[in-house]
């Protein structure tokens, strides 16, 4: 496996180093909006808001397109003609999927402390002071503070720390899920269809289909604990929802979007590993 996981770093060295080389270059325009202070700034939001799509993007398509390459002739070969089961090829591109998410995070992390730090230096309390100051958008930074004066009284009732831990929870394995139905998609699409010309236009097929399938199997199973709360309150008269059954009612949609990821990523797992050992043809 530590090999595996070896052979799957290098083949991204150039593409690490050029995605290193783009966040470089913009952050270094993401500092420069901020340093102007003046009504530019504002595309240091701007810029920080693609930086962290950019970077989940990044790692989506990244992996999809290395396990879509594993089965072309060249990578194909020298992959799959040695003793490797699929249960290590799917999960060693699993890994490096969690290690450049982490490795994003942090990045993303470590840009917009640089960026409030540069603010804070220039003599604001931070980058919303600063853009709000520059721009005339005092809203903005209103706006932020009466959200954090909503949320502390919140913070004796109910287990913040919690509640944003299981959000960081749900976004990856909802991540994960997504991935695996591409691993699935792509697999089904290069084994059980590989003679077929257009065996990448059905994966792709695949994969939307699955994606819909899943979203409506969700609904279906989430609907019934919404209606069933809806059907307890009073129609005729003005209900004030607890914070305790508002953070109860989330915990149930959360615990049930996170067993339903599990069970794709399980079951993703599961079958594309049985096809790649089963029937590989290159």
């Amino acid at each position: 496996m530590l090999k595996l996981l070896k052979y799957e770093l290098l083949r991204r060295k150039k593409v690490l180093i050029a995605f290193g080389i783009t966040t470089f270059v913009l952050e270094l325009m993401i500092l420069n909006f901020v340093r102007l202070q003046d009504r530019s700034s504002i595309f240091s939001l701007l810029f920080l808001g693609l930086l962290a799509i950019g970077l989940i993007a990044w790692v989506f398509i990244n992996t999809i397109e290395n396990y879509y390459s594993d089965f072309k002739k060249n990578q194909g070969i020298l992959l799959f003609l040695t003793p490797i089961k699929g249960q290590s090829l799917v999960l060693s591109k699993l890994i490096i999927a969690l290690i450049q998410i982490v490795g994003a995070t942090l990045i993303f992390g470590f840009c917009v402390w640089l960026a409030n730090g540069v603010a804070v230096n220039a003599g604001y309390t931070g980058l919303i002071n600063l853009i709000s100051s520059c721009t005339g958008m005092d809203g903005l930074e209103i706006s932020m503070m009466e959200f954090t004066d909503q949320i502390r009284p919140l913070q004796g009732q109910l287990p913040v720390r919690l509640l944003v831990g299981e959000g960081v929870l749900i976004m990856l394995l909802d991540f994960f899920s997504n991935i695996m139905i591409a691993f699935t998609a792509i697999t089904i699409g290069r084994t059980l269809l590989s003679r077929n010309s257009l065996n990448w236009l059905y994966a792709l097929l695949i994969y939307f289909g699955l994606t819909i399938v899943l979203q409506f199997i969700t609904g279906a199973v989430v609907m019934p604990f919404i209606l069933t709360d809806i059907y307890h309150l009073d129609a005729g008269a003005q209900v004030t929802l607890k914070v305790s059954e508002g953070f109860a009612f989330a915990q149930k949609i959360i615990l049930i979007d996170g067993l339903i990821s599990v069970f794709v990523i399980i079951s993703g797992f599961f079958v594309s590993s049985v096809l790649i050992n089963k029937k590989i043809d290159i």
